[in-house]
């Protein structure tokens, strides 16, 4: 992919993400090529790029729209990442390490750090930290097909983007499971661990079915 593309694809990827570009809206070519500032070249393969991953869909003879995911669909999804998870939990809690249970405490209190002060950014800082927290579990747990499972399906548009939907009650309250998950990993108790991870998850899919109802921002310009 050129650097034109690459840089379409993240200006129209982020503006999804964020929900400047609310599912539906139409992503047209000759507005996104001037406001990037590339041609229209760039433009149609970046937007065949998020075709393919998901991100929006073709419309025979109108264009290219932003995917909608219907709440069932989020729904369905998120139940199917929470067995996963405890799963996750279960395993890892006899095998993990104590570097990484250093390293899980270190990230959840930066997350923590970053819900309080809520400094500009601090969304996809704090999407980062999550990211890296679930890794070292999913890592511990040591079963290859879950960890790709999981990589797989937070690749999707709706679970990626998911942290930018997220309010700071969501994040506090998130890290609050993550404390207890810590305390449940280093005790080596897996059924505990997997409850935490279960009920992380599932209230997860309540705070973003709630914010999915929630009127989206008027979209903007593409930058």
């Amino acid at each position: 992919m050129s650097k034109s593309s690459e840089k379409a694809y993240e200006a129209i990827r982020n503006g999804i993400l964020k929900r400047d570009f609310s599912p539906g809206f139409h992503l047209r070519e000759k507005d996104i090529s001037k406001t990037v500032g590339v041609s229209r070249t760039p433009v149609r393969e970046a937007l065949r790029r998020l075709a393919a991953e998901g991100y929006a869909e073709f419309v025979p003879n109108r264009g290219v729209f932003v995917a909608r995911w219907s709440s069932r669909s989020l729904s369905d999804l998120i139940d199917v990442r929470a067995e996963l998870a405890a799963m996750a939990g279960r395993l890892a809690a006899s095998r993990i390490r104590r570097e990484d249970l250093d390293a899980l405490t270190k990230l959840n209190h930066a997350m923590t750090r970053l819900s309080v002060r809520k400094d500009p950014g601090y969304l996809t800082k704090a999407a980062k930290f999550n990211l890296e927290f679930h890794n070292i579990i999913f890592k511990a747990a040591g079963n290859e097909w879950l960890i790709l499972l999981m990589r797989q399906t937070a690749l999707l548009p709706m679970v990626h983007g998911a942290h930018h939907q997220y309010t700071a009650d969501d994040w506090r309250r998130g890290t609050e499971h993550y404390r207890e998950l810590i305390d449940a990993l280093a005790s080596g108790d897996g059924e505990w661990a997997a409850a935490m991870l279960h009920a992380h998850f599932h209230a997860s899919k309540h705070a973003l079915l709630r914010n999915k109802k929630a009127p989206a921002r008027t979209p903007r310009r593409v930058r």
